[in-house]
């Protein structure tokens, strides 16, 4: 009943299991956590950090070592409090941008980039399924490639989604190749050779992506998951991908 709480909420089932299991035993380290719930270590320190900067979690460092402290449960309805009001700030922000871009799609000489706004965790789950057979069809009258940079945080959220979209490609589109870059490469490894010609590599020492960024044929998709609510961006335009294709082109060719 509480796990199913959590999830109506928008939390992931490993925040979930980290969180309750933190709650058990009042104050942990990260290492205690790993022991406990059985997730990477990586993936462990991962949300913590997410709870410690929705205000779920404090920190007590004594020398090298950090404990995580569970907040009251004050905390979970000012976390929901405080999206509400951002999230309610972004609509207004993306009306406000509208009307000004309106004269621009009023020109008929004019080649506009279109832009789609999704602004809750819901609406980018539709969007990751309603859009896909677009992007199929952009990337093949492209080069058949998907490009970007894939932030570990969406796979941890929308795993259900990489599972679909990865059989469909299988039986719909086999020929298309995904080469992305991530933050964190080392859960990627079992999924070496389970599906074809996906390949993920790590940028190099000192580089860093916030966001998840495709770029599909003429699509570009910014995705940010590392904190709630989730939100993302749709923008359509020839020339603007065409630019982002060559940049990870480039950097692929840099990092084989």
């Amino acid at each position: 009943m509480i796990t199913e709480y959590f999830h109506r909420l928008g939390f992931h089932e490993n925040e979930t299991h980290v969180y309750l299991a933190l709650l058990e035993v009042g104050e942990a380290t990260a290492r205690d956590l790993c022991r406990s719930t059985s997730i990477a270590r990586t993936t462990v320190y991962s949300i913590l950090s997410g709870l410690v900067e929705k205000g779920l979690v404090s920190t007590n460092v004594s020398g090298t070592v950090t404990r995580y402290v569970a907040s009251g449960p004050a905390a979970l309805p000012q976390l929901m409090e405080r999206e509400q009001v951002e999230a309610s700030g972004r609509v207004a922000i993306s009306k406000q941008l509208g009307a000004l871009l309106e004269p621009y799609f009023a020109s008929f000489n004019l080649q506009v980039p279109k832009l789609s706004f999704f602004n809750s965790e819901a609406n980018v789950r539709q969007m990751l399924v309603e859009r896909l057979p677009d992007w199929e069809e952009a990337m093949k009258a492209a080069d058949g490639v998907l490009w970007g940079y894939q932030d570990y945080s969406f796979v941890e959220h929308y795993s259900e989604w990489l599972e679909y979209h990865w059989k469909r490609k299988d039986d719909y589109y086999p020929e298309m190749k995904i080469q992305l870059f991530s933050n964190i490469v080392g859960p990627e490894e079992k999924l070496t050779g389970r599906v074809l010609n996906r390949t993920i590599r790590q940028l190099p020492t000192g580089f860093r992506f916030s966001s998840t960024l495709w770029i599909m044929g003429d699509r570009i998709v910014t995705i940010r998951t590392d904190k709630r609510p989730h939100y993302a961006f749709q923008i359509s335009d020839d020339a603007f991908a065409a630019n982002l294709r060559e940049v990870f082109r480039l950097l692929w060719m840099l990092t084989s």
